[in-house]
């Protein structure tokens, strides 16, 4: 949607993340002190191909198999905790351990 000029950047975070909780009447997040640490991070130029078996998720069933798409989220962070990463070479710790001196 991005690489093809359908939408800016924002508009898709925007539509990705507050939108949807806007729609079913769900608060949405933010980021400031004291907020719950939940964040995707995306890299936008990364290239991957649409693999069920490699989803985080049970559910297998897209019609997107094999599809090769632009665009992916490498780490999604839930309450300050990582339950996700494809960041290669990084230590995965908890945000109360980053901040613990």
């Amino acid at each position: 949607l991005v690489g093809g000029g359908v939408l800016t950047l924002p508009e898709m975070i925007a539509k990705f993340t507050a939108g949807p909780c806007e729609v079913l009447g769900l608060p949405h997040g933010t980021l400031k002190e004291g907020a719950p640490g939940d964040v995707t991070i995306l890299d936008p130029e990364r290239e991957i191909t649409v693999d069920p078996d490699a989803f985080e998720s049970n559910g297998r069933n897209t019609p997107f198999a094999g599809w090769k798409l632009k665009g992916c989220a490498v780490a999604t962070v839930v309450g300050g905790d990582v339950r996700m990463s494809r960041l290669e070479g990084e230590m995965k710790i908890s945000a109360q351990e980053a901040l613990t001196p």
